[in-house]
């Protein structure tokens, strides 16, 4: 199974195609949101702050709190280069 996985050392993170028990021991954390070193406090948005938002502003604001924002494509283009480094790495 493919996992992508965060790290305080690798904050953009990685993807596994193990399973992903271990990495959690070891610090791995499933968003950027759980590494230890992003402030605690809750960051809130009311919903009229979001409506009145422009998309590009909202993309702002969510990478502020900690989170990656892309689209599916993006993602999708960031699973397969990171598994075609890892298949080229096991040669």
């Amino acid at each position: 199974m493919r996992t992508m996985l965060f790290h305080k050392t690798c904050r953009k993170g990685r993807v596994f195609e193990h399973d992903d028990k271990d990495f959690k021991k070891h610090g791995w954390v499933d968003t950027p949101a759980k590494l230890p070193d992003l402030p605690k406090e809750a960051v809130k948005i009311s919903a009229a702050e979001v409506r009145d938002m422009s998309p590009e502003g909202l993309i702002k604001k969510v990478e502020s709190m900690g989170f990656i924002v892309m689209t599916q494509e993006q993602l999708d283009a960031k699973i397969n280069q990171a598994l075609s480094g890892n298949k080229k790495s096991k040669k």
